[in-house]
């Protein structure tokens, strides 16, 4: 018997008539767990669980890390109907159904009628832009006065700041956070120098600093310019109304 096959009796005896359906998710679901792969599960339920429940058979087990999500329907389905902070990792939402077929057919056909526009994506790119630009800011001070052992973790913020921004330009989700760099990459639309920059990251040459500040000056203005093109100005308020301010991020 299965590890899932295991739990299954414990959620029905747990919710009885409350649960609605589980399916397996994440790398699992999909074939490509490893070794250390969580098992991760949605659990629906029709009414939310008391508090003290929300962490029901969390647990690990032989070293694997059990992580059970509890959804309503209604819930789910209007978390999915809007384009919310952790948009970006979407993809990696594939379902191997392990109770009630039935529900999740039904509920599928609920998410596929969900459409988004172009404008919509723009507009939540655009409200990421605050944390982008202090991103930015704190890898250049680093850069500034020579912080070495500063520089690795900003300049990997920075890179999540940016690649968050372009999943939804691209309107393309990532499936899991192993293949961020990888799928990003294949953007179609992306700022210039940014393979560059992710380089800095991948092979470890962010203690070049002055190559650091080059790059991620590029990569920034290129953004603005993406946003640009498509007529929304990312920092359009002027810190001083008699200098028009072209950019938030100031070569150093």
């Amino acid at each position: 018997m299965s590890l899932v096959d295991q739990l299954i009796p414990l959620w029905k005896k747990k919710f009885g008539d409350n649960l609605l359906g589980i399916a397996v998710s994440a790398s699992v679901a999909r074939g490509e767990d490893q070794a250390y792969s969580d098992l991760e599960l949605d659990v629906f339920l029709r009414e939310k669980p008391e508090k003290r429940d929300e962490q029901y058979l969390q647990r690990v087990v032989d070293g694997m890390l059990i992580e059970a999500i509890y959804h309503t329907p209604d819930e789910y389905l209007q978390e999915r109907s809007s384009i919310t902070h952790h948009w970006y990792l979407s993809a990696s939402d594939h379902w191997m159904v392990v109770y009630n077929q039935s529900f999740f057919d039904d509920l599928m056909k609920k998410l596929q009628a969900i459409h988004h526009h172009q404008a919509d994506f723009w507009v939540a790119a655009t409200r990421g832009r605050y944390e982008f630009q202090e991103s930015f800011s704190k890898v250049l001070n680093v850069v500034e006065i020579d912080n070495q052992e500063g520089i690795s973790l900003l300049l990997m913020d920075a890179v999540m700041k940016v690649l968050k921004i372009l999943a939804l330009i691209n309107q393309l989700p990532f499936t899991t956070f192993s293949r961020f760099i990888t799928e990003a990459r294949q953007f179609q639309i992306k700022p210039d120098r940014l393979d560059d920059m992710l380089d800095l990251l991948v092979f470890g040459i962010y203690r070049e600093l002055e190559s650091v500040r080059e790059v991620c000056l590029a990569v920034f203005q290129s953004m603005e310019e993406i946003f640009r093109q498509n007529g929304i100005e990312l920092f359009a308020d002027e810190l001083d109304p008699n200098l028009p301010n072209r950019s938030m991020l100031h070569p150093v």
